[in-house]
C-alpha cells in the first residue's frame, strides 16, 4: 500500500499499483486485503466508478473484522457524492460513516468524519446543528495534546470552521473571536494555507459587521487563489457587494460577471449565488440588453437547479426577487424580442430556446400543466443532470449477459404495473424474476441511478401522475385513496414519496389540476 500513496499523484502507476493489490487479494482470498484493495480503486477512478467501488469495499466489510470499515466506504461515497453536487447522499453516507466509526469505537475517524458533517450542516442552511457539531469537537480536540501532535490541523480546522458557523448564526463577535485565536495558532505554526483561511473569514466578518471599507481592504490583500475557486467567488462576491455600496456600480458588475465566470468554470453552487445572478438580470435589464439578460436568466435557472440538489437550502425561507415561473416567461419573451432584430440574433435565439427545451422536456411529461411551478422545474433540472450521470456509470462486476436479462425482466414488471402492489420488496422482486436480490439492486442502482425504495416510490409517482392526466375523476379522490391506487400503505407514505419525486404536495398538485379542470369546462 505504501507504494501507492508513494505514486498516488501518478494516476497511471497508482492504477497499475491498485489493480495488482486487488487481483492479489483475490488470489489469496483475503477478505480484508480484499477490502483494502477495493480502498484503493475507489480513490483513482471518475466519481461514478469510484462510488461502485465504495459499494464493494461496504459490501465485503460485513466478513472482516476491523475498526476502519466499512466506515471508510461510506466516507469515500459521501466525498464521491458531494464531488457531483448530490449533497443530500453525501450528507446520509457520511451520516453512515459516523455510526460506524462510533460503533467500532475509531477515534480518528469520528473526528475526520465530524468535521465533514458539520461542514455540510453549514455551507447549506443547517446552521444551529453545525455549531453545536463543532462546539462540542472543539471541547474534545481542546482535551487532546495538538500543539505539535496529530490533531494540530484538525484543531485548526475545527477552529475555522467554528468561526464560519458562528457566522452564519449571526454571532459575530464569537466568530471573531475564534478567527483571532486561529491567526495566532496559525502565525506560530506557521501554517501559511490556514493564515490565509482564517485571514478570509476575518474579511468577511467584517463586512458582516458593516466594516465595509475595512473588509474591502482585507479582501484585496488577500492572494488570489485559483486552486480555490468557492473562496475566490466569495471574496468577489463581497467586494462586489461593498461596490454597490459605495454607488460604484461598473465596479459591482465586474466582480460579479467574475463570480459568474467561477461558477460557469466550476460549477460549485452556494446560496448567495442567487442574488448575484439576480443583479446581474436587474442591471442588464434595464440597460435594455436582452442578450445579456437573457443569458444570466439561463444562468439563475441554472444555479436553482443546482440549489435544489440540497434539501435543506429549499426549506429556508429566501427572499427572491424573481421566481422560477416568472424566469421562464422572461426568457420566452425575450427570445422573441431578440428574433425581431436580425437574422443572425434570430438564429442564436432560436438555438438557444431549442436548448433550453432540451433541457427541460426529459421529465417535464408528467408536469406539463405545473411548468410554472419553482420548484418542479428545479426537480425537473435535478432529475436530468443525476440520469446523465447514472448512464455514464461504468460496468459493475455483473456479467453483461445476466444484467441484460434483468433490465428485460424488469421492464416487464413495470408494464404489468407489479409496482403499484404494496408487499413488493426487493428480495420479492429477484424471487419473481429469477435472480438474487444482491444483482437486482446493483442493477437498479447502474440503470436507474437510485436505489430499489426509490425506484419502486418513482414508478408509483409517475403512474399516479399519468392517471390524473387521463382519469379526471381521480383529482376528486383524497389523497390516501390515490396512494392505495399504486400500493402506498398510508398517506403519509405517498406524501413523501411524491413531494421527493415533484417539490410539490399532492394537495397544491390536485389543487392546480381541479383549477385547469374548471377552466377547461367553462
Amino acid at each position: 500500500m505504501d507504494d501507492f500513496w508513494n505514486n498516488f499523484e501518478n494516476t497511471e502507476t497508482a492504477e497499475k499499483i491498485a489493480i495488482a493489490y486487488n487481483q492479489k487479494a483475490k488470489g489469496s482470498k483475503n477478505k480484508l486485503e480484499l477490502v483494502r484493495s477495493f480502498d484503493l480503486l475507489a480513490r483513482i477512478y471518475t466519481v461514478e466508478k469510484n462510488i461502485l467501488f465504495a459499494d464493494s469495499i461496504i459490501q465485503y466489510s460485513s466478513e472482516v473484522n476491523s475498526d476502519s470499515y466499512p466506515s471508510i466506504g461510506y466516507s469515500l461515497k459521501g466525498y464521491n457524492y458531494y464531488a457531483i453536487g448530490d449533497y443530500e447522499s453525501a450528507l446520509d453516507n457520511y451520516l453512515k460513516a459516523y455510526d460506524s466509526a462510533k460503533e467500532k469505537g475509531n477515534a480518528y475517524q469520528l473526528i475526520e468524519i465530524t468535521q465533514v458533517i458539520g461542514a455540510l450542516k453549514n455551507r447549506w442552511g443547517n446552521y444551529e446543528e453545525a455549531l453545536e457539531i463543532y462546539k462540542e469537537h472543539f471541547d474534545l480536540l481542546e482535551s487532546l495534546e495538538i500543539s505539535d501532535g496529530e490533531y494540530r490541523e484538525d484543531y485548526l480546522i475545527t477552529l475555522y470552521n467554528l468561526s464560519l458557523s458562528y457566522q452564519r448564526n449571526k454571532k459575530y463577535d464569537s466568530s471573531n473571536i475564534y478567527i483571532q485565536k486561529g491567526i495566532q495558532e496559525a502565525t506560530e505554526g506557521q501554517d501559511t494555507h490556514f493564515l490565509s483561511d482564517f485571514r478570509h473569514a476575518e474579511a468577511v466578518n467584517l463586512y458582516l459587521t458593516s466594516n465595509y471599507i475595512e473588509s474591502q481592504r482585507a479582501f484585496l490583500k488577500l492572494k488570489s487563489n485559483p486552486m480555490d475557486p468557492f473562496k475566490e467567488s466569495i471574496t468577489n462576491y463581497y467586494l462586489g457587494q461593498v461596490a454597490f455600496r459605495n454607488n460604484k456600480s461598473s465596479l459591482g458588475i465586474f466582480y460579479y460577471q467574475k463570480v459568474d465566470s467561477i461558477f460557469r468554470k466550476n460549477n460549485e453552487e452556494y446560496p448567495e449565488l442567487r442574488e448575484v445572478y439576480e443583479y446581474l438580470v436587474t442591471h442588464y435589464r434595464k440597460k435594455n440588453s436582452p442578450g445579456k439578460e437573457l443569458d444570466y436568466i439561463r444562468q439563475l435557472l441554472i444555479v436553482d437547479s443546482s440549489l435544489a440538489r440540497n434539501r435543506e437550502y429549499l426549506n429556508q425561507t429566501i427572499i427572491r426577487k424573481y421566481e422560477t415561473p416568472e424566469l421562464i416567461e422572461d426568457q420566452k419573451d425575450l427570445i422573441a424580442k431578440l428574433n425581431g432584430k436580425n437574422k443572425r440574433t434570430s438564429i442564436m435565439s432560436y438555438v438557444f430556446g431549442i436548448c433550453l427545451i432540451i433541457l427541460i422536456i426529459p421529465l417535464v411529461y408528467f408536469y406539463r400543466r405545473s411548468i410554472k411551478n419553482a420548484r418542479l422545474f428545479k426537480e425537473l433540472q435535478t432529475k436530468r443532470e443525476h440520469h446523465k450521470i447514472v448512464t455514464l456509470a461504468s460496468k459493475a462486476s455483473i456479467a453483461d449477459e445476466i444484467e441484460v436479462l434483468i433490465v428485460e425482466k424488469l421492464k416487464i414488471f413495470e408494464e404489468n404495473l407489479r409496482f403499484t402492489d404494496e408487499d413488493i420488496s426487493l428480495n420479492k422482486l429477484a424471487k419473481e424474476i429469477g435472480s438474487n436480490s444482491t444483482y437486482v439492486s446493483r442493477v437498479i442502482n447502474k440503470t436507474q441511478g437510485k436505489n430499489f425504495s426509490n425506484y419502486i416510490n418513482d414508478l408509483r409517482v409517475e403512474h399516479i401522475l399519468k392517471r390524473l392526466d387521463e382519469e379526471p375523476i381521480l383529482i376528486n379522490y383524497k389523497i390516501k385513496a390515490l396512494g392505495e391506487e399504486v400500493g402506498f400503505k398510508n398517506s403519509e407514505a405517498f406524501s413523501k414519496a411524491f413531494f421527493k419525486y415533484t417539490q410539490m404536495k399532492p394537495s397544491f398538485y390536485l389543487k392546480k389540476m381541479r383549477e385547469k379542470d374548471v377552466a377547461d369546462n367553462t
